[in-house]
């Protein structure tokens, strides 16, 4: 028996060097689509100042950038490449998503599509990494693929929170659609019992494909009667401002060809034309915000141009200048490290680095919260991707995704899911715990538990493997980010602070019994095979499975509120409710670093739907004349 994590969820977010993977998983090409040694060889050149600079090409960026080329001339600066080029098939198929697991592992310089940070040494002592994605598309070129929205509730909070109603999910909703096209289902390809009845009322204008997998994972058909079985209603889907039920999962997925949509393909790649330039500075790391007084002129960058011979790469210096925003979309690590070596934060932060301060602020880098995720795991009698560590079993699912689309390498893994509020017989929680959860709005779940068959991190035994995954949805630990020196190619120092609530502790020990009380069902009996695996019956007692969570827990790489979002009387604020950094003008941020606080959920969706909102409010003021702050536009209604 194994009381650790066997694989991670890494529904993330966050900004976007260049080599082959070190994944050599499939011995045949599934897809060879590349861009061509132009892509990045021929870059472009800063000859006259942009409209607008965006930091950051991962998720967030992108749609800013594609919207912001509707109208004005944009450049974007990301550190990495084309996700296609440095990753191939890995990014793109779906089933090879169970590869990218890395937040348990020392962190790796030598990968150069992603960053690595490791977070500082703290519940019993375990260091784990936060991972982005260091190439256009960011994170999302590699996470798993979910998309779920918010609750009502949890957007009112919003609303409220930062003083300005329009942010309520209705008002917001528009925003979620625009950036969406959704597929229905393909029901002659799932299986016929797990074939959803899906949302019709669920619309969108927008370029982001959402559909449902060609192939359903066997195991997640038990898991539904399973939720059934406990009592746990049937909802059409998670994108309807409503959280709580059981549900098939919509995935990012492109209807046609069966890869990956991101915001590089929908925003970009396979966008119309911009009607203005859009420049993509790719290998190309900001170095330091140019501040005119309080007013951003530009970035100072270093950017690395592939030799096309193979050889190294040439260095150059420069800065790209904007006439109008300069626009983060680093994500909630490097948006606010960016800020900081830049003299933009805590005023002992700057002090201690001799960093000349531009605006001190002691909320950048801090309130920072995150997902955790954590496992309960079975030998089970359906075929999970454990099968893919036979050679020609794997062969076999590839060439059915290459020739037909078909098959378990359409599916990413997580697929079915249920979200949950700890039923009373297990709330033995304290009164401070109690007290936190009734301060949230009620509509607001507390756990969410997916389906996770995926096998390659457990042994090669011939049994098939399945989890359960867990995610509280309810967290209160508070952490934060502070500078290692005043460069951003050095990595910043992450203190998660992990479980440091009681809340967050009660409620995953809680969420680990459900989970076993899942697999313990009736439902799931004809499946099951042997005892629990992980973290597996040694751990009975509240004290051995707290000891057990403690030792397998891992980051969902969701870091966001670095750069939050709030009334100007906040003291916890750094940014406005149009997304401008309040005391600076030109700047504004439109990555998950700027949200009041975490959503239940997974933030993708609201990522999506940030990006566009805050892009909006640039086009408008844009129009309008205003430059900076809005605070007379913060309304309590």
């Amino acid at each position: 028996m194994r009381s650790h994590l066997q694989s991670v969820v890494l529904f993330s977010l966050c900004l976007s060097s260049a080599v082959a993977s070190p994944y050599i998983y499939h011995r045949r090409p599934v897809l060879q689509e590349y861009l061509g040694p132009e892509a990045d060889q021929n870059p472009p050149q800063p000859t006259e100042p942009y409209d607008y600079v965006v930091v950051g090409g991962g998720v967030t960026g992108l749609i800013a950038a594609g919207r912001l080329a509707e109208h004005y001339n944009v450049a974007v600066v990301e550190r990495g490449g084309h996700y296609e080029e440095m990753t191939g098939n890995l990014s793109q198929v779906p089933g090879y998503t169970e590869l990218f697991d890395n937040s348990n592992t020392p962190p790796r310089d030598d990968v150069e599509y992603w960053w690595e940070i490791p977070g500082t040494p703290e519940t019993n002592n375990r260091a784990l990494n936060f991972t982005g994605g260091k190439m256009i598309g960011g994170s999302h070129a590699f996470s798993y693929f979910g998309y779920l929205r918010p609750t009502y509730g949890a957007m009112q909070k919003w609303a409220d929170e930062v003083g300005d109603q329009s942010w309520t999910y209705p008002n917001t909703e528009e925003y979620f659609d625009k950036s969406i096209k959704f597929t229905p289902p393909n029901s002659t390809t799932r299986l016929a019992n797990a074939t959803p009845e899906y949302d019709s009322s669920l619309k969108g204008t927008g370029p982001l494909e959402i559909t449902y997998p060609r192939w359903v994972h066997p195991f997640s058909t038990w898991l539904a009667k399973a939720f059934d079985a406990l009592g746990v209603k049937h909802t059409l889907s998670y994108a309807n401002g409503e959280l709580l039920g059981s549900s098939w999962i919509l995935d990012t997925i492109n209807s046609t060809d069966g890869t990956r949509s991101t915001s590089w393909t929908a925003y970009v790649k396979n966008a119309p034309p911009p009607k203005k330039k859009l420049d993509i500075f790719t290998f190309t790391l900001a170095e330091k915000i140019q501040f005119d007084g309080t007013k951003a002129t530009g970035v100072a960058v270093t950017r690395e141009i592939p030799n096309k011979s193979g050889g190294p790469r040439s260095i150059e210096q420069f800065t790209i200048e904007t006439k109008n925003e300069l626009v983060l979309a680093g994500g909630g690590v490097l948006s606010p490290q960016l800020l900081m070596v830049s003299g933009v934060g805590p005023t002992k932060q700057l002090q201690e680095l001799n960093i000349d301060p531009v605006l001190e602020n002691d909320a950048v880098g801090q309130n920072m919260h995150d997902h955790i995720v954590f496992a309960v795991a079975y030998r089970v009698k359906t075929p999970t991707s454990s099968i893919l560590l036979d050679d020609e079993k794997r062969w076999h699912e590839e060439d059915l995704f290459k020739e037909s689309v078909t098959g378990m390498m359409t599916n990413c893994g997580p697929d079915f899911g249920g979200i949950v509020d700890i039923p009373s017989d297990l709330r033995n929680f304290s009164s401070s715990t109690k007290a936190d959860l009734g301060s949230l709005p009620k509509d607001w779940p507390e756990l969410i538990v997916v389906s996770f068959p995926l096998g390659h991190d457990y042994p090669d035994d011939g049994y098939n493997y399945a989890s359960l995954m867990g995610v509280p949805m309810t967290s209160m630990s508070v952490g934060n980010i502070t500078l290692s020196s005043t460069k951003m190619s050095d990595k910043p120092i992450v203190h998660p602070h992990w479980l440091t609530s009681t809340t967050d502790l009660e409620v995953s020990i809680a969420s680990l019994k459900y989970m076993r009380r899942i697999f313990e069902n009736p439902a799931m009996e004809p499946i099951i095979i042997g005892d629990e695996f992980a973290p597996g019956p040694e751990a009975a007692t509240w004290a051995e499975v707290e000891h057990a969570l403690k030792n397998s827990f891992r980051s969902m790489h969701h870091p966001a509120a670095t750069l939050r979002m709030g009334r100007k009387d906040d003291p916890n604020a750094v940014v406005d409710s149009r997304g401008s950094i309040m005391g600076l003008d030109n700047v504004r941020v439109v990555d998950p670093s700027a949200f009041p606080f975490l959503p239940p959920g997974l933030p993708l969706a609201p990522a999506f739907m940030f990006a566009e909102k805050i892009t909006d409010n640039i086009i408008n003021d844009k129009k309008s004349g205003k430059k900076k702050g809005h605070d007379e536009l913060r309304t309590d209604l």
